[in-house]
């Protein structure tokens, strides 16, 4: 199975990256410790969940899925992956639809074998939790 891991990290700061190469090592040795696995490549990003711009991992990572590179795509979360929730329904049922699995490893999640609600509400929730974070910060800056 060709596997590829997609991580992002929101900031560049220090710590941010530490993060993001701390990601990508994890899911480097995941891949590699699998004999059932082929490492299909590791997609990563340093930019806000919220949209595709800047996002030139996720913008490969979705090229190679339409091109039939990538048989599963391992993401530590749903808000990893993306932020807005409409987006993140339409690739995930996308790559259903393609025969590509996304496993959530933090919601222990396959999207193959979950239904459509409980995507849809990760989704939602992902999307409610950048928008909390937004509203926080909006109201720190006016304070």
């Amino acid at each position: 199975m060709r596997v590829a891991a997609y991580c992002r990290v929101s900031k560049d700061t220090p710590d941010q990256r530490a993060s993001l190469e701390q990601q990508i090592h994890a899911y480097e040795t995941m891949i590699a410790l699998n004999p059932d696995w082929e490492l299909a490549g590791i997609y990563s990003d340093v930019a806000s969940g919220l949209r595709l711009q800047h996002r030139e991992g996720y913008k490969r990572l979705l090229r190679d899925c339409k091109r039939g590179k990538i048989d599963m795509i391992i993401v530590k979360s749903m808000s990893r992956l993306g932020r807005d929730a409409l987006e993140l329904i339409k690739r995930i049922r996308e790559w259903k639809s393609l025969g590509i699995m996304l496993y959530l490893e933090t919601e222990g999640i396959n999207t193959m074998t979950a239904n459509n609600f409980m995507i849809d509400v990760l989704a939602a929730l992902a999307q409610s939790e950048s928008e909390s974070r937004s509203e926080v910060k909006r109201a720190e800056a006016g304070a």
